[in-house]
């Protein structure tokens, strides 16, 4: 009798810890994906320039899980700004983590920098996750950038301008030689720029261009019988590839 009742005793006790067992809690799973996001970025980027690029990871679940983010990069791509992302290292990326509920969408972002022209691939990856994932392919994302030299600025031309125009004698007579003339000045350096070239027109009598020390200068023969009329025209120069013009009246006695 009493060799009956200890067995159904051990009996009892073994079905409930199989019945615990058999309630445990399944391991979380999370299905968490990586990408780059490519649109409205250009399809070329400038060596030597600092440009940013933007990921995005989400958890599609069913669980929450941990994960880290680690950017691979390319000999002669680094990074210049650590950004949102918050990355650390030279060429394996130790970037931010984070902890990811069911419906996760966060998108993060550093500056990076190419030292010379060429094609280059940068891997993003999903490491230290606390759940298993059954869709590893979508933990990883790949991004090729197109690097081209900078665009030369052309050069900016001088500010040349043209001084006061000078009228020598400064009461003309009809019938005898003036000069009109001025100087051409770099307003940027404040230095004198001599003309590489002289032209004017004249409405009386007959004109000659020329340079007279460093100045463009016209030189009118007005007939005598100009007395009270006034002898008009342009006198134009040339410097550096930029054309300065000064109209003149003058009122001869």
């Amino acid at each position: 009798m009493r060799r009956l009742l200890l067995l159904v005793g051990i009996g009892t006790c073994c079905v409930a810890a199989l019945g615990s067992a058999s309630r445990a809690a399944p391991a979380a799973t999370a299905d968490l994906d990586i990408e780059f996001i490519t649109a409205g970025l250009p399809s070329t980027f400038v060596a030597n320039t600092p440009f940013n690029l933007q990921l995005s990871v989400g958890n599609r679940g069913p669980d929450p899980t941990h994960y880290r983010v680690h950017i691979l990069l390319p000999t002669g791509l680094h990074l210049s700004s650590p950004g949102t992302l918050k990355c650390t290292g030279t060429t394996d990326l130790t970037c931010a983590d984070d902890t990811t509920p069911l419906g996760y969408a966060k998108d993060v972002s550093a500056l990076f920098v190419a030292d010379a022209v060429g094609s280059y691939t940068l891997t993003a990856q999903l490491t230290e996750l606390t759940a298993t994932d059954p869709n590893l392919a979508n933990n990883q994302a790949s991004f090729t950038l197109n690097i081209v030299a900078a665009t030369p600025t052309p050069p900016t031309p001088p500010a040349l301008v043209a001084s006061r125009l000078s009228i020598k004698p400064t009461r003309p007579v009809a019938g005898h030689p003036l000069t009109v003339s001025f100087r051409i000045t770099d307003s940027t350096s404040g230095t004198s720029v001599k003309p590489s070239s002289v032209a004017c027109t004249a409405n009386l009598g007959t004109r000659t261009a020329r340079i007279v020390s460093g100045a463009a200068a016209c030189v009118l023969h007005s007939p005598a019988t100009a007395h009270g009329k006034n002898l008009r025209g342009t006198l134009t120069a040339k410097a550096k590839g930029v054309r300065l013009s000064k109209r003149f009246s003058i009122h001869l006695r």
